[in-house]
């Protein structure tokens, strides 16, 4: 996959015979409000892909101590088939590379009304969904319809980690659900 700016109106498509990508980092948006003066980032689609032994699959990751307010929204992944992936579903708003950060998680990043749908495979890590929101503004809006990633390891525990997200869930698996 490549890189846009931050933006709205993106289209994910995958389009290679099978689509796949991987290995790498997955499919990231972010990292939200890095800089300052960062845009909105909304009305995004990434659909009809296979990711493959990434370290991470849909991923959206906001600094917890952002340099200003922005908000990700209308963000959407439907058909999306995992093979042996880490992280295949994280929303991580305590994102804070090599320790650097100085605020306490209180990110002023907002993220809403995201949905993922048909999500389906295999995950490297036991934490099959990881929505970890801020406290101060927490995800709200988000979506799971027909989720079926299990965890590819020998106890075959898979679970889901959810710290202030609301969450509607209609999963395949009961341990994914958020809700």
């Amino acid at each position: 996959m490549g890189k846009a700016d931050t933006g709205s109106d993106l289209w994910v498509r995958g389009y290679l015979d099978p689509p796949h990508c991987g290995p790498g980092h997955g499919i990231s948006i972010g990292s939200l409000g890095r800089y300052k003066d960062q845009k909105d980032v909304t009305d995004i689609t990434v659909k009809d892909c296979t990711l493959k032994k990434s370290s991470n699959g849909l991923r959206i990751k906001a600094y917890e101590d952002a340099a200003s307010a922005l908000t990700a929204s209308k963000i959407h992944y439907e058909n999306i088939k995992m093979e042996d992936v880490g992280n295949p579903i994280i929303i991580d708003m305590k994102y804070c590379p090599n320790k650097i950060c100085t605020s306490s998680g209180a990110s002023k990043v907002t993220v809403k009304d995201v949905s993922f749908k048909n999500i389906t495979g295999t995950s490297s890590t036991p934490e099959a969904v990881s929505l970890l929101c801020s406290d101060k503004i927490p995800c709200s809006g988000v979506t799971m319809d027909n989720l079926k990633v299990e965890y590819s390891g020998t106890n075959n525990k898979t679970m889901a980690v959810c710290k202030n997200a609301k969450v509607t869930a209609t999963v395949s698996l009961k341990e994914l659900a958020c809700a």
